[in-house]
């Protein structure tokens, strides 16, 4: 069994889905999501903690069933209407909803129902009210009150109460929304047959001898290359006192894959337009480049240059205010990452942001990122590592080469004239 702190501070009530597909390379502390070899788990809380039922595959397909208000496989059944289990709590956690991310395998699709006169279950299932266009509207907003017609007759559903009521007759019936049972074995199937849709393996320019199936390679960029002169414009822009050591590129596929299924499931959420996406800078402490190149950033691990605009990771347009966050000694070479970031729409961040904001008031859209200047934005945070590549790291260093060029050209110059001096006086 897999114990869960009850009281941690971000409580996991959502499976990861890149563990799920095989992907997240995140042990399940680091993780955002909980790590489960299932779309679902059955959990009764224990104390302070929240414990694995085992027979929560056995729960699941009872409770996907709309008649069933209790569990049947053990002696002391789970109550669903409470969630409870005699005296304890239960919960129950699940992947996302198929609706937020269509494009993705392994979400959950949530099936509504409402009850008959004779007791029966029927399925939504006729537009505008299937049960995926309620779905989407329960997502929306869960308080919502949806008006529909069916034949002659005209209902209101609250999707709050989930009760259905016939605005002539007054007649109210009781909605049920419950999952689509998946059993392990669908789910192995699922998951060996299928792979994220619209994800590229990885980008075609890659040295594809470096491609590790875990972990990273590092392959050193040729200053010639169409790839090295990008990234060295972007630098100079504003680091015109600094020298290019060396730019190397991050071949991580397992970062690459989360990053191209994050890109396609924002685009998703913004009705199929494209997501903007930025190439910014990021310093670091050297210690933590390894780090970034197998698992990307960890604020809790690198954010260290402050949080005025949110607790998540910090890039910046300009190199140079990357740079603050170095020395600057002569003999130092400093690194810098040059990421790609899925920006997308952005607002202003605050310090106590630990998720950017929602849009509209409520808990279902939210911004993709904080800036310090929603007009002219310098500074992004981001807080959902999969929006986020590393994808160059470029090590530099201070041009003291220039001030000794001018010491040595003072110096001939100096010797040259004493040479010249020298000879009008000799006569040659």
């Amino acid at each position: 069994m897999t114990p869960y702190v009850a009281d941690t501070a971000v409580d996991k009530i959502e499976i990861c889905l890149f563990f799920l597909k095989g992907h997240c390379i995140h042990h399940i502390e680091k993780c955002f999501g909980a790590h489960y070899s299932l779309p679902y788990s059955w959990e009764v809380l224990k104390g302070r903690q929240w414990t694995l039922l085992e027979t929560s595959e056995e729960i699941e397909e009872d409770y996907c069933n709309p008649q069933n208000t209790y569990s049947t496989v053990d002696v002391e059944a789970v109550c669903f209407d409470t969630m409870t289990r005699g005296l304890q709590k239960v919960r129950r956690l699940s992947s996302i909803s198929s609706v937020l991310q269509p494009t993705s395998i392994l979400t959950t699709e949530w099936l509504w129902y409402w009850e008959d006169e004779h007791g029966d279950w029927n399925q939504y299932d006729s537009p505008p009210n299937s049960s995926t266009e309620l779905e989407q509207k329960f997502q929306n907003n869960p308080q919502e009150v949806v008006e529909f017609t069916a034949g002659s007759q005209t209902y209101t559903l609250s999707l709050q109460d989930m009760i259905q009521t016939n605005k002539r007759y007054g007649t109210k019936r009781t909605v049920r929304r419950r999952p689509r049972f998946r059993s392990s074995a669908d789910v192995q199937v699922i998951r060996t047959s299928n792979g994220p849709l619209n994800v590229q393996p990885f980008p075609s320019h890659w040295d594809k001898t470096q491609v590790p199936e875990t972990g990273f390679k590092k392959v050193l960029l040729q200053d010639s290359s169409e790839e090295y002169k990008e990234v060295e414009t972007l630098f100079c822009q504003s680091m015109t006192d600094f020298d290019i050591v060396e730019i190397e590129r991050i071949q991580n596929k397992s970062l690459w894959d989360q990053f191209q299924l994050q890109g396609e499931q924002m685009k998703t959420r913004n009705g199929g337009c494209s997501v903007a996406e930025k190439k910014l800078f990021h310093s670091t402490d050297s210690n933590y480049t390894e780090d970034i190149c197998y698992s990307n950033y960890d604020w809790r691990i690198c954010g260290t240059d402050g949080t005025a605009y949110g607790k998540g990771s910090y890039f910046a347009r300009d190199a140079s205010y990357s740079h603050k966050c170095t020395g600057n000694t002569l003999t130092t070479v400093h690194s810098m990452f040059v990421s790609r970031v899925l920006v997308g729409h952005h607002t202003r961040g605050k310090a106590d942001y630990v998720r950017p904001p929602s849009k509209d008031g409520r808990d279902t859209l939210f911004y993709d990122s904080c800036v310090d200047n929603i007009h002219s934005p310098s500074i992004f945070v981001v807080f959902d590592q999969p929006q986020i590549y590393p994808e160059f790291l470029l090590l530099y260093r201070k041009k003291a080469l220039d001030s000794i060029k001018k010491v040595d050209d003072w110096f001939g110059w100096q010797r040259l004239l004493e040479a010249c001096c020298c000879c009008k006086s000799s006569g040659t």
